[in-house]
């Protein structure tokens, strides 16, 4: 066994199992190809409904992709140099890897007012290359991305430097002969796509994703999964910065900073007891220090969540979550929540493969004491109880207009897909957004307030309507997708307040992305 070459640190190595996710927790997550709907009880991990986004996580391909496999040493050997049930050399793998994704957006009526919006328009790229090295238990993955927007550089001939490590780490892993008990350490820079991604993802739609400095471990014994990571966010450090006060001339008030270190971190453990029956339970935190820009913006929080999903009949997938944080959040005492329910039948038997989908958001959200305006913010009246979503994944999970945030947010959506012929989907799904507190802030998914932000006398709740339109078509398994995409919002009471008009918003994109 290959316990014997690597004692004391991991398991035996299973052939490729950097690419292999998780029996329970993370059978949700794609191995590197384009996000697709899967059918297994954590089908879940991705948004309900089988939405689609520019890409995925980047776990490295499995080795049978493109692997450039080093010959064998063939120096004849002496009989007795090695028993005759001694476990074959490791050889060393190099799997190369190419993704790249180019995508325009549209929005209209950006103000809700049609006489005086203007078209918003712009194009992004994103190009990544990878390499993975493998030699038995030990794999080494690093990734360099470069991502732009058309004409940022203003000239052909300028070259700003705008390429940079996405992802750079160490991975160890090991298994049993039974696939009953594997575990996997891995170090350095890495997207971490963590239990519904409700919270901690990979956040594929936007421009530059998201990694972080990371140690993560996961370890699987039989029914059972563990997931951990901790990871730092930025380092201590001293500066000067206004503190939001002014002096009595009316000049902002400066003061020195001294601040420690900023981290966050998350713990799982997931217990798959049935098909229909699959447990997880969460706890994660982060401490915020002051930082030069916003050295108000400190948070020190710790969140729990439940989670229960499963398929109790083929075709049928249901998933319920639930949030509680405490703490504390730009000097003020934090208590919020948030839940939800989703649920999705899908008719397998059919060729055309329909899935209906129904769910529920609502999260926790507080009154605003002071006046909209330039430059201010909501701040609570005493607790802050608005939930706060730390870095979750936010495109996709409550409509593609990116106009609703899990914050202070009520979100009904029903929906359905249908396929019918190989690689192509369309997916329709309407939205209902509310206001959990009236007097709160209205968030768009860039975490900015929209319109005025919020109305410290509004008492309608209602924020609009939104349709969602996706039509996406792979005629080559998952190295080339081309997906259009529509969003229209009508704003209805208070979203026609806070937002300032009350013409539908329209959204409009096309994407086309290519991967080996």
């Amino acid at each position: 066994m290959l316990a014997t070459a690597l004692p004391g640190l991991l398991l035996v190595a299973r052939a490729g199992a950097a690419t292999s996710p998780a029996p329970a927790a993370q059978a949700g997550e794609p191995g590197g190809g384009v996000a697709s709907t899967a059918s297994s009880p954590a089908r879940a991990q991705q948004v309900p409904g089988g939405r689609s986004y520019a890409g995925v996580e980047d776990t490295p391909p499995a080795p049978a992709r493109a692997s450039i496999v080093a010959p064998p040493d063939d120096t004849p050997r002496a009989l007795d140099d090695a028993p005759d049930d001694a476990p074959p050399e490791p050889k060393l793998e190099l799997t190369p890897g190419l993704r790249y994704w180019v995508r325009g957006n549209a929005t209209l009526n950006d103000n809700f007012d049609r006489q005086t919006a203007r078209p918003i328009t712009d194009i992004r790229q994103q190009a990544r290359l990878h390499l993975t090295a493998r030699y038995g238990p030990v794999q080494a993955f690093v990734q360099f991305q470069d991502a732009r927007l058309w004409g940022f550089e203003g000239s052909p001939v300028t070259n700003d430097a705008n390429t940079d490590l996405h992802q750079g780490y160490l991975q160890l892993r090991g298994e049993d002969e039974a696939s009953e008990l594997w575990g996997e350490l891995r170090v350095g820079r890495q997207e971490i796509p963590f239990g519904s991604r409700r919270l901690i993802a990979e956040r594929p739609w936007n421009l530059v994703g998201q990694s972080f400095d990371a140690v993560r471990a996961r370890g699987h014994f039989r029914r059972w999964e563990l997931d951990g990571w901790f990871a730092l966010t930025r380092t201590p450090e001293t500066f000067t910065a206004e503190t939001g006060a002014l002096d009595m001339d009316g000049s902002p008030i400066e003061r020195q900073y001294t601040t420690g270190a900023s981290f966050i971190g998350g713990l799982q453990l997931t217990g798959a007891f049935a098909p229909g029956f699959n447990v997880t339970a969460q706890v994660l935190g982060e401490r915020r220090q002051p930082q030069p820009t916003t050295p108000t913006e400190t948070r020190d929080l710790v969140n729990g969540g439940l989670r229960i999903l499963g398929e109790p009949i083929a075709g049928l997938h249901y998933d319920l979550e639930l949030f509680v944080q405490g703490g504390e959040q730009r000097g003020h005492g934090h208590v919020a929540g948030a839940g939800l329910a989703m649920l999705d039948y899908t008719f397998e038997r059919v060729k055309t493969t329909p899935t209906l989908h129904a769910g529920y958001v609502l999260s926790s959200g507080e009154p605003c004491q002071r006046q909209p305006g330039p430059g201010a913010r909501c701040e609570p009246y005493g607790d802050s109880n608005e939930f706060w979503d730390f870095s979750a994944r936010r495109h996709g999970y409550n409509g593609i207009a990116d106009l609703a945030l899990m914050r202070n947010m009520r979100n009904l959506e029903l929906g359905g897909q249908l396929a019918p012929a190989k690689g192509l989907r369309f997916e329709l799904t309407y939205h209902y957004f509310q206001l959990q507190d009236p007097e709160g802030a209205w968030w768009n998914t860039r975490e900015q307030p929209v319109g005025a932000g919020w109305q410290p006398d509004n008492t309608q709740h209602g924020l609009g309507h939104e349709l969602d339109f996706i039509l996406a078509y792979q005629p080559w398994k998952d190295h080339f997708r081309i997906e259009p995409g529509y969003a229209l919002f009508i704003p209805t009471a208070a979203g026609r307040r806070i937002g300032g008009g009350s013409d539908p918003r329209h959204f409009l994109y096309l994407l086309l992305l290519t991967q080996f």
